[in-house]
């Protein structure tokens, strides 16, 4: 469900997303469960997201 068109490297430390277009609370909530997966992922292995 996390329909992302692409991602780009900015600067360091960032990052620009572009998903396809969607309701505007579907479009929040992936964005939200996208947070927490990098969030968990960098646990893991001991960094910061």
């Amino acid at each position: 469900g996390l329909d992302m068109i692409e991602g780009d490297y900015e600067d360091d430390g960032q990052i620009e997303l572009n998903w396809m277009y969607d309701r505007v609370d579907r479009t929040a909530d992936r964005l939200v469960t996208y947070r927490q997966i990098c969030k968990q992922v960098a646990r893991e292995f001991g960094v910061t997201a």
